[in-house]
């Protein structure tokens, strides 16, 4: 019945670490992926008209996307407009002027990002074996991108409204616990997808674009036109007041674009007519902030580390991730010492079982991995099964010697059945604790690496603040079994040396732990072997000493032990 139980449990171990092997895609990957500028001939000249793109609204962001991967895109489009569609100038980061100094129009964009992978569940439980290590774990999946742009005036009214749905499909076989590109790559098509789409619908619209900006829209010089994208499924909304493209001057053809279109010539000014625009700098000379912006510095050099390298939490639920850590299982062997003590009839407390045991056992707990070298903090909470096993403690019972007496050998047998039994067996004394807790740890890291990886030392002290203990001790033929729970009765000191992938979201490292149990109660008292004392009798003249044994109820035992543990983590 037992074998049965620990059976099931172990199976049910097993399938949430594979749980959490697989929700570790999920995790490790971004979503928000600027995709490679193509190089390519310019499409169109809108020297005439400034730009002024807005910060982009994202939904479905994955945690590790943050305001510098948001950033990022933004230039990558902002890249694409200046140098294919060639504005005059494309404004980032900048509110538009109420009365802008040139014609200008203002660019706002949305998108909603979504992804879906898939597993096979027999395998990634296969590969949870140690010579697999997930080497073979097919995964496949589709990710999804919807971008929709709505070109604006400077006063925010709205021009026109452009909108599409982009989807891609991926897989992998090899290492897909660890790895994280083929999604990324999924994404990052997607984007290159949209941008040149969206590209390309502007171009379309330029004629119009010009009209609500107040330009001349024979300023808009195209020099190549692709057909539109089957995606961009939404009509083009023609602005009010305006006329629509059937009703505009035909562009002139061209063959190629020139760097930069010949100035045009100025009429002299006459009286109550528009005044001329002021001489527009070239494209050259009037080059974007955000193109001049100092470009990110390289990567990290391998050294001591004392401040985050990465981005913080961008969304309330990735400070939440942020602030637990991580996921870690470690599996611990180790010494354990086991004191167990009883009030005899004559009121002493008298130490009837103790000894060294042998201890294993394992664990699942959240970790907060080190990012820094300083002093830390966390909150803990886990679950640790452990098996204790004492083979022999009776040489720590007291023995009664009577001078001048002579011992009788010792004969041992079963009080019930008076078979005959050795009388050096020793204790079998057996210790198994399931135990959920929380708590927390505190101490001091030292951390050195860079972005890719990172080896840490710490050492630390934790305290259990509750637990909720599954506690079964045995002895012989008696047994207790009870759940109780305990407050402030166990903790630990420790040292720990680490390997971390920040990229990969993992952690290994191995654990010395000295830990201390303050009390250990059984659900009911256990029956041990007590003091030995001895009557005299005289048998032929000769005092002669029976030893006899009295037997003692215990109801706890405090423990300490030193083991060594090997702990994989999973951190967000």
């Amino acid at each position: 019945m037992t074998n049965c139980k620990s059976n099931r449990v172990s199976a049910y171990r097993l399938l949430l670490c594979s749980g959490a092997l697989m929700a570790s895609g999920a995790c490790a990957h971004r979503v928000v992926v600027p995709p490679t500028p193509a190089a390519r001939a310019p499409q169109a000249s809108f020297d005439g008209l400034d730009l002024y793109l807005n910060p982009f609204a994202i939904e479905g962001m994955n945690l590790r996307d943050g305001d510098e991967e948001i950033r990022a895109l933004e230039v990558s489009f902002a890249t694409l407009l200046e140098d294919q569609v060639q504005f005059g100038l494309v404004h980032l980061g900048e509110t538009i002027p109420t009365a802008p100094e040139f014609p200008a129009l203002q660019l706002d964009v949305r998108m909603t990002l979504n992804n879906t992978t898939y597993h096979t569940v027999v395998l990634d439980l296969l590969n949870l074996y140690p010579l697999l290590a997930g080497f073979v774990v097919p995964v496949w999946g589709h990710a999804s991108l919807e971008m929709t742009m709505e070109v604006k005036r400077a006063d925010g009214s709205a021009v026109q409204r452009f909108h599409t749905t982009l989807n891609d499909d991926y897989s992998n076989i090899f290492w897909s616990w660890y790895r994280n590109d083929y999604v990324e790559n999924s994404f990052r098509r997607l984007y290159r997808e949209a941008f040149d789409a969206m590209a390309r619908e502007l171009i379309a619209a330029g004629p119009v674009l010009f009209v609500a900006a107040g330009a001349d829209p024979d300023d808009a010089v195209v020099a190549h036109h692709s057909p539109l994208p089957t995606p961009l499924t939404e009509p083009r909304q023609t602005p009010p007041n305006t006329p629509t493209e059937a009703a505009l001057p035909a562009l002139p053809p061209t063959a190629g674009m020139a760097a930069e279109p010949p100035p045009k010539t100025t009429e002299p000014a006459v009286a109550g007519s528009p005044q001329p625009l002021p001489a527009r700098p070239t494209r050259a000379a009037a080059a974007s902030h955000w193109r001049d912006a100092p470009t990110p510095p390289p990567p990290r050099p391998f050294g001591m580390i004392y401040e985050p390298l990465g981005s913080g939490p961008t969304t309330p639920l990735g400070a939440i991730a942020t602030a637990l850590g991580g996921i870690e299982a470690a599996a611990f062997v180790g010494i354990a010492r086991v004191s167990s003590t009883a009030n005899t009839a004559t009121g002493d407390n008298l130490e009837v079982a103790a000894g060294d045991a042998t201890q294993k056992g394992k664990r699942l707990s959240l970790y907060k991995a080190p990012e820094t070298t300083g002093f830390f903090w966390y909150p803990t909470v886990g679950y640790l099964n452990q098996q204790i096993s004492i083979s022999d403690f009776r040489h720590t019972l007291p023995l009664v010697e009577i001078p001048g007496a002579v011992p009788l050998d010792v004969r041992c047998s079963n009080p019930a059945s008076g078979t005959a039994l050795d009388c050096g067996t020793p204790n079998a004394y057996r210790l198994d604790i399931e135990s959920g807790y929380a708590g927390a740890r505190a101490g001091v890291d030292a951390v050195t690496g860079n972005q890719t990886v990172q080896l840490f030392l710490s050492l630390n002290a934790g305290l259990n603040v509750v637990e909720y203990r599954n506690i079964n001790a045995r002895i012989g033929s008696y047994e207790a079994t009870g759940k109780s729970w305990d407050w402030l009765r166990s903790g630990a000191f420790g040292a720990t040396a680490g390997i971390r992938f920040p990229k990969a979201h993992l952690a290994a490292r191995l654990i010395y732990d000295w830990e201390w149990y303050r009390e250990i109660e059984y659900a009911e008292p256990l029956s041990f072997e007590g003091p030995v004392s001895a009557n005299t009798v005289i048998v032929n003249g000769q005092t002669v000493a029976i030893p006899q044994e009295e037997r003692v109820e215990v109801d706890a035992a405090s423990l300490t032990s030193s083991c060594f543990q090997f702990a994989l983590a999973l951190t967000f």
